[in-house]
């Protein structure tokens, strides 16, 4: 298992780059809401990112709503960043 900062765009660049090849998926939450920081959805730039970054590498993406604990719509948070 490998960490990145939720929509650091470079840094997840980074963890893919050092572990090319090695990666499954990349499982992340609908929006950060990590303890004693403020509560943050993704940037365009970071969704657009994780996005071209999965096709090119062939690594699934995993939104886990469950972890969250709140969906961003009844379809799954997927179906609200498109």
């Amino acid at each position: 298992m490998h960490y990145f900062e939720y929509n650091d765009c470079k840094g997840l660049k980074k963890v893919i780059d050092e572990h090319r090849g090695g990666i499954a998926a990349i499982i992340f939450t609908p929006h950060r809401h990590d303890a004693f920081h403020d509560q943050e959805l993704p940037t365009g730039e970071f969704i657009e990112s994780v996005y071209t970054l999965a096709k090119a590498e062939g690594f699934l993406l995993i939104i886990d709503d469950v972890r969250c604990g709140f969906w961003l719509n009844l379809s799954g948070s997927a179906t609200y960043f498109g």
